[in-house]
């Protein structure tokens, strides 16, 4: 039994120390690529879409590489219709060599789902 359990403990030994090492390195930022092409927010209230800040927005997409089609979706949840979840979907697109448009596209739709929301609220 003692030499059963010898054996045991140096096959696991053998094991644990035989494994490779992983070499974690740090990443430098030439390395580092982020590929942002689509990008999905869903919200249920007016206050949902204030809290989309165009900045933010803008910051995300400039991480992308140039010339790169980009766009944004805003999806509004309306709740139950009819006992049928109903939503609404509003999409701004367009280029990263050509931020500012898009952003421009995506203040529309911005407003657009805020509108939305206060007409709902009126009903």
């Amino acid at each position: 039994m003692k030499i059963r359990m010898t054996l045991l403990a140096l096959m696991i030994t053998a094991i644990g120390f035989g494994q490779d090492q992983a070499f974690i390195e740090s990443p430098d930022e030439e390395h580092v690529k982020v590929e942002i092409n689509s990008f999905t927010v869903t919200v249920d209230s007016e206050k949902g879409i204030q809290s989309l800040k165009l900045k933010d927005i803008e910051e995300i997409f400039e991480l992308s590489d140039d010339n790169t089609s980009i766009s944004l979706k805003i999806i509004c949840k309306e709740g139950m219709l009819s006992g049928i979840a109903s939503n609404m979907s509003l999409e701004a697109g367009g280029n990263t060599n050509d931020i500012k448009t898009f952003i421009k596209e995506v203040k529309k739709i911005k407003k657009l789902a805020i509108n939305f929301y206060k007409e709902k609220s009126k009903k």
